[in-house]
């Protein structure tokens, strides 16, 4: 405003409006401040849209208490319009200005009054207050505030891939202009390279950028350079360029997951109906199924089939088999065109997939009894005679208990008293015990003799009565010696 200072009612004011040299350097608008929080006598704003308002603190120092009476243009409050202060004491008031049918962009003037008929302790009238006011009403504020990235992350989330083409979100905080892919650049790791911004699209404060992934595999990410020339609608530059964030990326896979290895997980020689195969592939697998697998079988076998597919981690499974009949080779074969994927999309790769390593042998041919044969002379009168046992295949745990003797006429006491061989010969040492008769050897029912896979002889009892031997005993007759 403007005018002449009144010297003599400036001595008389009992209230004041203080401030601190530090609120003053805060309100330095090159330092982000607003210099209408300052407690200034005085209300000034060149850019009040629709209404502002401003807070002044009056303080006592007339040492007695002070009532004022508020009066302003119409287009400003006051709140409280009337109030009495103590000596000492404070009072804020909140002026609001509303300018109504002002014309916008113009300067509007006015002086708010507060009068007192208050008087100091000698009689002396306290002065009035007068506060000038000085405004511009304005349509919208101008925009100051530059625009900012609030993020740059993946559409189509933080899942691994093997796409050639993936998009990034942009989202700013306002609306922004000139937007182009040269704005951003891709950051790579790992394995990626070749990699770029394909292209762009959206408005306002939302972008989609299309990038080609390139080749390799790796984490592939995105940033704005440092240079980009976005502004927002009021041309303010973007200026606050966050830095790259390794969060925010995407897995690149392009690499085929492969079998690592077939595992034998029972014995490889076996009479079981069912046999495993623990399977391991290069990385975590998706989607793997029975139907993916088939059996192979050799030299002779048939009837086998996959059961059950169990997964022990996503890395690794277990595939059981029915071994099918009667005797042969079992083997596993992951099938060309197999459904399983990597965590990315990759399908498995070096199918069909057969280690001719890792079968097992299936056995379900029962040995049996070939010949009880005799391995001394007949008739005889010697204590100890011998058998041939011969098998149709290979044994184990042939034992004395396994074989019995069969005896007639007035011989006792014979006993089976040693077994030695091996494969599918054995010669079973036998006692001839007492008196005469004929001596056989049996293999009893419950003999525990077993193939390799384990199955039991299957044609028992077996006893040849053709092959036994005559046991002669030694009879001494005692003649007395005549002499002539």
């Amino acid at each position: 405003g403007a005018g002449r200072v009144d010297l003599g009612a400036a001595a008389r004011a009992g209230l004041i409006l203080e401030e601190t040299t530090a609120n003053f350097e805060a309100a330095n608008p090159a330092n982000g401040g607003d210099p209408k929080t300052l407690n200034l006598p005085g209300l000034q704003d060149n850019f009040c849209v629709a209404a502002c308002s401003w807070t002044r603190t009056f303080k006592n120092v007339s040492g007695v208490t002070v009532s004022m009476s508020i009066t302003a243009p119409t287009w400003i409050t006051a709140n409280p319009s009337f109030f009495n202060v103590n000596d000492g004491g404070t009072v804020s008031v909140t002026f609001t200005a509303d300018f109504g049918d002002l014309p916008l962009g113009q300067w509007a003037f006015g002086t708010i009054k507060l009068d007192t008929d208050s008087a100091f302790g000698d009689g002396t009238d306290i002065a009035d207050l007068h506060l000038p006011v000085a405004v511009r009403p304005m349509e919208q504020l101008p925009d100051r505030e530059p625009p900012r990235l609030v993020s740059l992350r993946p559409k189509g989330g933080f899942t691994p891939t093997n796409r050639q083409s993936v998009e990034f979100s942009a989202e700013f905080s306002e609306d922004v202009l000139e937007v182009d892919l040269n704005d951003f650049l891709t950051v790579e790791s790992g394995g990626v390279s070749g990699s770029g911004v394909a292209g762009i699209s959206g408005s306002g404060k939302s972008y989609t950028l299309t990038v080609d992934t390139g080749s390799g595999s790796g984490s592939l990410g995105l940033k704005l350079q440092s240079d980009a020339a976005i502004t927002d609608l009021a041309g303010n530059p973007l200026t606050e360029i966050p830095p790259f964030d390794p969060v925010n990326v995407y897995w690149i896979d392009k690499t085929a997951p492969t079998v690592q290895s077939f595992t034998l997980l029972d014995k490889t020689l076996t009479n079981a109906s069912e046999a495993r195969f623990r399977i391991a592939f290069s990385e975590p697998v998706f989607g793997l199924s029975e139907a993916d697998f088939e059996t192979v079988e050799e030299n002779g076998l048939s009837g086998s089939g996959v059961k059950t597919l169990e997964a022990e981690n996503p890395q690794t499974y277990t595939l059981t088999l029915f071994t099918g009949e009667p005797e042969g080779r079992l083997g596993l074969r992951l099938k060309a065109g197999a459904s399983a994927r990597d965590e990315a999309g990759n399908v498995l790769s070096g199918l069909p997939y057969f280690d001719p390593d890792k079968t097992y042998w299936i056995d379900k041919t029962a040995p049996r009894v070939v010949s009880l044969r005799r391995l001394d002379e007949s008739p005889t009168s010697a204590s100890a005679v011998r058998f041939e046992a011969t098998f149709s295949e290979a044994v184990q745990n042939v034992t004395p208990d396994d074989f019995s003797v069969v005896e007639s006429g007035d011989l006792s006491g014979s006993a089976v008293t040693g077994v030695r061989g091996s494969m599918n010969v054995y010669e079973v040492s036998l006692s001839t015990g007492n008196g005469s008769g004929k001596l056989g050897l049996q293999i009893p029912k419950n003999a525990a003799i077993r193939d390799a896979a384990g199955n039991p002889l299957e044609n028992l009892p077996f006893y040849d009565a053709e092959t036994t031997y005559t046991i002669q005993a030694w009879i001494f007759l005692y003649l007395p010696l005549i002499q002539k």
